[in-house]
């Protein structure tokens, strides 16, 4: 029975002196939330994305295409650059800077000189864009 009293007395004076403490802690104020400013940064975007030739006989190329690009973020787009997966696709594209909301252009040419079967080529677009590397492709066959 002793325990028990012990144990009763002790989770009584636990608990007040939660009480006491938490009607000592100092009020907070509300406050408002912080609007941070959004980040500017270009977004590079592509509706369609691969070329689909079909199929062609390898001495009907180079084959060519353009691809339009948009800036769906809220600064200035840069393409650095635009590489592809072999040497035999290049691409010419718009140098100056892609303004928010605006379009540009990639213009690609693909050379199946001495390829035979199916292709799936990728050129990588480098750019200032928070998806800094954006991959556009070729695929089709070559038939010799």
């Amino acid at each position: 029975m002793k325990k028990i009293l012990i144990i009763i007395f002790c989770c009584l004076c636990a608990t007040a002196l939660a009480i006491i403490v938490w009607k000592n802690l100092p009020e907070q104020e509300e406050t408002a939330p912080v609007n941070t400013p959004q980040e500017e940064t270009a977004v590079l975007s592509c509706t369609d994305g691969t070329f689909y030739f079909g199929t062609v006989k390898e001495d009907e190329g180079p084959l060519e295409h353009t691809f339009t690009i948009q800036n769906t973020g809220n600064a200035p787009l840069i393409i650095v650059s635009c590489d592809g997966s072999c040497g035999c696709i290049s691409a010419d594209w718009t140098r100056q800077p892609i303004a928010p909301g605006e379009t540009g252009t990639i213009h690609l040419y693909y050379n199946p000189q001495g390829v035979n079967g199916m292709v799936v080529k990728t050129l990588n677009v480098i750019s200032n864009a928070r998806n800094s590397l954006f991959q556009l492709y070729v695929k089709g066959e070559v038939k010799m």
